[in-house]
């Protein structure tokens, strides 16, 4: 009967523990990370107030006034997370790494007693940091296993975008565009990047508890993607109809902006499956982003209120540190047939061995 034992574990363990299904964490390690890239990164003149991974090299700031930099000015509990990670190298001028509570540098937090500026960088291969930037320490390691991560989040994007949509996808008239779904838990979208013109209202009518995924493939050839001059909303409450805002007066009393406390930022994940290069530009995102396989140029007049995942990323646009905490499913959950199947032959196996044992 003994050998028998780890085979009915195996199958006590198949029945209570789900083999997939919805995760607090859908996005892995990247998800502690504001901004988290494969290759590389180059900003200035920019504020990053969570924590920043790439797996290449690290530039952060320029030597002239005022094209500074600053690095999860807004973590104020590390959880003994490195604030700034570089597989390759960094090299840091005229900024600081770590949290910048109301002072410029020097001092601590009077009420949490964080030392102000007194982020962690960690690095693959050198280091160059000015005197001009405010930090911690700095070590030599690479923390996270990048390639992992870039294979994990890959097909997880091909997943999410094979995602059945929903709900409806209505566009009234030019500069109007609506998302429609009464799902309380989790409301998926599919549409491509023709949705994403310029001057744009882009309105999201859904249960506020909901998750909301937008698998976004790209309608052009070229796999660019150019998001400029959007405006996101979200509905106060879910409207099964009349949930069309005619006017601005009509908009403010049905929705929220995207700069309302309220707004549930955190529930958005814009998943953009086959964009090789994405310009975000005069934009206020509010929601994160997925673009496993894109270049981001993240113009000044842009910030983003989540994460951002993407390849490489160039430029001066702003991360508000609201990461994203919806719950996804993370990998495909087999059938309960399946599962009864193979429950099943294990425990025929069982039963098989011990009427051995007993013949023998």
């Amino acid at each position: 009967m003994l050998k028998a034992k780890p085979i009915i574990v195996l199958f006590i363990l198949l029945i209570l523990v789900p083999c997939g299904g919805i995760h607090a964490s859908p996005l892995g390690i990247a998800g502690e990370y504001n901004v988290f890239m494969f290759g590389n990164i180059f900003q200035w003149d920019t504020d990053v107030e969570g924590r920043v991974a790439a797996g290449g090299d690290v530039v952060y700031g320029l030597p002239d006034a005022g094209n500074g930099f600053s690095v999860a000015s807004k973590v104020e509990e590390t959880r003994g997370l490195a604030d700034l990670v570089a597989g390759g190298s960094v090299t840091l001028t005229n900024g600081s790494v770590g949290y910048f509570g109301q002072e410029n540098s020097g001092g601590s937090d009077p009420v949490t007693g964080r030392k102000y500026q007194d982020g962690t960088i960690a690095y693959g291969r050198s280091a160059s940091i000015a005197e001009t930037v405010g930090y911690g320490r700095a070590y030599q390691g690479n923390p996270i296993d990048f390639k992992v991560q870039q294979s994990y989040l890959q097909g997880m994007s091909a997943f999410w975008g094979g995602l059945s949509s929903a709900g409806m996808i209505v566009k009234p008239w030019d500069g109007q565009v609506y998302l429609v779904g009464s799902d309380p838990a989790l409301n998926v979208f599919n549409l491509d990047s023709s949705y994403f013109t310029q001057n744009l209202g882009f309105f999201l009518n859904v249960p506020q508890t909901s998750t909301i995924l937008l698998n976004i493939s790209d309608a052009d050839a070229d796999k660019r993607i150019r998001l400029t001059d959007i405006g996101f909303y979200m509905s106060r409450e879910f409207m099964a109809a009349d949930y069309i805002a005619r006017n601005d007066e009509q908009a403010m009393l049905k929705y929220l902006s995207g700069k309302d406390a309220l707004y549930p930022h955190a529930n958005i994940l814009f998943n953009f499956l086959d964009a090789e290069n994405l310009f975000i530009d005069r934009i206020e995102i509010n929601g994160s982003i997925l673009a496993p396989w894109a270049d981001v140029i993240f113009e000044k007049e842009s910030h983003i209120d989540g994460n951002l995942i993407a390849n490489n990323l160039f430029g001066r646009g702003e991360s508000h540190t609201i990461l994203f905490n919806g719950r996804l499913p993370v990998h495909p959950v087999p059938e309960p047939a399946t599962i009864l199947l193979i429950a099943g032959g294990l425990l025929g196996l069982a039963v098989c061995k011990r009427r051995s044992k007993d013949l023998s």
